[in-house]
């Protein structure tokens, strides 16, 4: 299938495994190497320290401690633009 529309980024879904919840989103500007698109892409992380992340057009601070890690499970999008003709 052809591009239908220009690709302008890349962005990174951040959610909690135990809850299931969107924490927020992170932007990238190129595809990280060897990482799929979507649900094939799936990975589930362990963070310690906080992270800043997106949501809703703000900024958000998610909360992680070595005595309190929290799994999270990131999913890969494409942030698509204008449509090409």
């Amino acid at each position: 299938m052809d591009k239908c529309f220009e690709t302008i980024g890349y962005f990174e879904e951040y959610m909690d495994k135990r809850t299931s919840k969107l924490l927020g989103n992170m932007f990238h500007n190129e595809m990280p190497p060897n990482r799929e698109l979507g649900y094939r892409g799936r990975k589930t992380i362990t963070i310690t320290e906080d992270i800043e992340l997106l949501k809703g057009g703000k900024t958000v601070v998610v909360k992680a401690t070595d005595k309190k890690p929290i799994e999270i499970v990131t999913m890969l999008h494409v942030m698509s633009g204008k449509v090409i003709k």
